[in-house]
């Protein structure tokens, strides 16, 4: 049996896998060997069901076809000391802060079966907070992982890579007639088709 620990980071979902500050390189390890597992507590933003609607770069409905474990490496760019607090640090001062910085982080390749807002094509590749890194699989309940062979609504914001906005808050699992929560935070439980039919129209009413 593996050992098990907690550790609880504080983020703003975009500032995990893209913002401004950081932009991020990632590196996919052969076939990584998991000695322990570590819970993570993940801060999200909160968001209501017309705000990830309003908010989101691209909403999809669509079928997980594989995961594969990933490790995200910051990079810091910019002269800005606001916007870059290591600016005036040497390259390998740099280095070092992205290889301690480092994030675990999933892949997950999806096939498009409907497109609600933005544009997608057959297949889009996601990014995940959790996975494995230096021996540890790293999980959130905050962001559940999309599961190969079932299928999403995932409501998306664009960064370096799509990723879902509000973690967990962003994923749905597809049901008959609507969409179930996949996460405790997100802003309901379930809803049908029909009231997202609603959301969507009354998002594209706001933007015209």
């Amino acid at each position: 049996m593996q050992p098990t620990t907690a550790v609880r980071i504080s983020v703003v979902a975009a500032a995990v896998l893209s913002s401004a500050l950081l932009s991020g390189c990632a590196g996919t390890p052969a076939e990584p060997i998991v000695e322990r597992t570590s819970q993570m507590a993940v801060d999200y933003p909160a968001y209501d069901l017309p705000q990830l609607v309003g908010q989101a770069d691209r909403i999809i409905e669509g079928t997980a076809v594989s995961t594969r474990d990933a490790v995200l490496y910051p990079t810091y760019e910019g002269t800005d000391p606001l916007l870059n607090p290591l600016s005036e640090a040497s390259e390998e001062e740099q280095r070092a802060a992205s290889l301690e910085a480092a994030i675990a982080v999933t892949e997950v390749e999806l096939e498009v079966t409907a497109v609600h807002k933005g544009e997608a094509g057959d297949r889009l590749t996601i990014t995940q907070t959790g996975g494995v890194l230096d021996g540890v699989r790293y999980t959130t309940v905050q962001e559940p992982l999309l599961t190969p062979g079932s299928s999403y609504l995932l409501f998306l914001h664009e960064g370096e890579r799509p990723a879902l906005l509000g973690g967990g808050a962003g994923s749905y699992e597809a049901a008959d007639g609507g969409y179930l929560a996949m996460a405790a935070h997100a802003p309901v439980e379930s809803f049908s088709r029909d009231e997202l039919a609603l959301l969507l129209a009354e998002d594209r009413r706001l933007t015209e």
